[in-house]
């Protein structure tokens, strides 16, 4: 079972209980990402004011291309004071409610059930500018979903996370990256992957997560390079288990504020009491299950024009994971992602759709086939935002999903629409 916060980009369904925001088009797989699925990178910095303003430090340089602009590098340690206008921390908070319609909750192939939901969510960020050779930013998220339907199989979910990073700038061109995690789940999610079970299974449980990187920026290019540590802890039939790894990044900016990278990281998984499987299926006793899982993504972030209206996102990730046991968890995972944006001073529009294939070595589909199992998920959505004032909003979003396997249970189609309002202050 994947941590928490990492779920989100291993293809498996998450019943996030926001309103159907657009899928996470990058979840398409990684076992080192989030179950709550909900885009949490923390790009507050981005949406603060720009930092040669704000704290009158040099401008940045490195190259941009046309006229000598650079639309964003790397942050630069500052020069002057704060001048007395200027607001040295950034407190916000968002609340929301919406209501919509899930056509097949438990992404059944054999017997479809849909209903109605309604939810409410919050969420809150603390950011402190990066000033005085150290900056901070911390979030919450909240989200509560209830269905309408008590027949559908599930009444209610629920997922939480909190998350805290503090960022230390020794030189203008280095920074140190401490970050602490909280994740909290009670939600149906897809464990086939994971457990080799197919359908929806109810999971519950919480987790903590520690990192600590070191990150240079030299002009247009950057690297970054850490180590995590995460425990986790699952109501049975789930185990607890412990993950830790390291991971390295490279990139570089371009044209308008573009960026083109490269990350890999390997999170070993190590249960605490789960045995390993043997190749018919059953649980090989005296053993202990641990895992190996090995991921590569290349991220290309493109802005087509000089506001910054349009934006794509593209995606292509590779996964190896092998298990300490006859290899019943072997697999191969390719996944590719593509996301466009248009964002204006009133409207906030997203299109965005994932595909991934899962290849397993040994593990067979069934005791009478012992052909090797796949599947490929593919997931479409959309999600449109509009600004009523300063501080109200209201969307609307849709999403489609299905599942292809030569293992028949793991087929399925759903269908999500949802709609409702936000207010920040």
């Amino acid at each position: 079972m994947l941590p928490l916060w990492h779920q989100a980009k291993r293809g498996h369904r998450v019943q996030h209980a926001r309103p159907v925001s657009l899928i996470a088009f990058s979840a398409a797989g990684s076992a080192q990402r989030s179950a709550l699925g909900l885009g949490l990178g923390l790009a507050i910095l981005a949406a603060a004011v720009p930092l040669s303003k704000v704290m009158g430090a040099e401008p940045l340089t490195g190259g941009s291309g046309k006229g000598g602009t650079n639309s964003a590098v790397s942050i630069r340690k500052p020069v002057f004071d704060l001048g007395p206008d200027i607001q040295l921390w950034h407190p916000s908070m968002t609340l929301r409610a919406g209501a919509g319609y899930r056509d097949n909750v438990m992404l059944s192939h054999y017997a479809p059930q849909g209903s109605g939901f309604e939810t409410l969510g919050a969420d809150a960020t603390i950011m402190r500018l990066p000033w005085n050779d150290w900056q901070f930013h911390s979030m919450g998220t909240f989200n509560d979903t209830r269905f309408l339907d008590r027949g559908c199989g599930v009444d209610q979910e629920q997922n939480a996370l909190i998350s805290a990073q503090a960022s230390w700038f020794p030189k203008a061109t280095w920074r140190t990256i401490s970050t602490l995690e909280y994740s909290f789940i009670d939600q149906m999610m897809d464990l086939s992957t994971d457990y080799g079970i197919a359908g929806q299974q109810k999971v519950q449980g919480w987790g903590l997560t520690g990192k600590q990187g070191l990150r240079g920026d030299w002009g247009r290019y950057y690297a970054e390079a850490g180590l995590s540590l995460s425990r986790q802890y699952y109501r049975a039939p789930l185990d607890d288990y412990w993950q830790w790894g390291p991971w390295v990044t490279a990139g570089f900016y371009y044209g308008r504020s573009s960026t083109l990278s490269l990350t890999y990281n390997h999170l070993p998984m190590l249960y605490d009491t789960r045995t390993q499987t043997g190749l018919d299926g059953l649980s090989v006793e005296g053993t202990r299950l641990s895992l190996q899982p090995h991921h590569a993504e290349v991220v290309c972030q493109h802005y087509w024009d000089d506001p910054q209206h349009w934006r794509s996102t593209m995606r292509v990730g590779l996964e190896r994971n092998d298990d300490n046991g006859t290899g019943y968890y072997d697999y191969w995972q390719y996944r590719a992602g593509l996301q466009l944006r248009y964002r204006s001073e009133k409207w906030e529009i997203t299109l965005g759709s994932t595909l991934a294939e899962y290849v397993f070595d040994r593990q067979p589909i069934s005791a009478a086939d012992p052909g090797h199992r796949r599947r490929t998920s593919f997931e479409t959505g959309v999600r449109a935002e509009r600004s009523l004032s300063k501080h109200w909003k209201t969307f609307l979003a849709y999403s489609w999903e299905r599942s292809y396997s030569n293992l028949e249970a793991e087929r399925y189609i759903g269908n999500t629409g949802s709609g409702g309002i936000e207010f920040t202050f």
